[in-house]
Formats: C-alpha cells, structure tokens, sequence
C-alpha cells in the first residue's frame, strides 16, 4: 500500500530500532505499546548498537506480540546464528547488521 509513498510509511509491516542509552526504555515501553496498534505491523526488531544483540518481536496467529529471536555474542564473538525477519523475507547474520561499526571500548 504504501509503494508510492515518499517521506514515511503509514501500513508498515516492519520496525527497526537502533536503541540508544538515553531512549532504551521507551523504545521498549511506550513506542512499542504503540506500535502494537498499527493493524499492518508484524514485526519489531531492536538493535543494541554497544554490543552484538538483536531482538526479534513478532505477531503471532493470535495478535499476540512475541519475542521470536534473539541473537546475541559470545565473550565477544557474534553467534553463528541468523535472524530471520519474515515481513520482508529477510535472513540476516550478526556480522552483516554490524557490518562497519565500531564498538565503544569496554571499561
């Protein structure tokens, strides 16, 4: 529906989150809750850019929203696992969502 919008999309069937320390909880919170409401949404994926690890919420059968994926690093190595996001039959590795970026060192 929404192929011949310009400057936003108002039947999405995906969101991706980049959270930030600031904003992390009402990623979380309130803009999900909201989120949760638009009918053409299927999925909600939140990205930690400190760290290697992704989540995947879905809708399920039921309208019910679930956490379907998470893939996350292992002492420092991302997993060999892949996530696949279904909305727009997507199949994706930890390595090619953090393709070029540059971890804050830890303390």
């Amino acid at each position: 529906r929404d192929r011949t919008a310009r400057n936003y999309i108002r039947f999405p069937c995906l969101v991706v989150e980049v959270l930030s320390e600031s904003t992390e909880a009402r990623d979380r919170g309130q803009k999900f809750r909201r989120y949760r409401q638009i009918e053409t949404l299927q999925e909600y994926v939140l990205i930690d850019p400190d760290r290697y690890l992704v989540e995947c919420y879905r809708r399920n059968e039921r309208d019910n929203w679930e956490l379907v994926n998470t893939i996350s690093e292992v002492v420092g190595v991302p997993a060999e696992g892949k996530l696949a996001i279904n909305s727009v039959k997507l199949e994706i590795s930890l390595p090619q969502i953090y393709e070029d970026v540059v971890f804050p060192e830890k303390r």
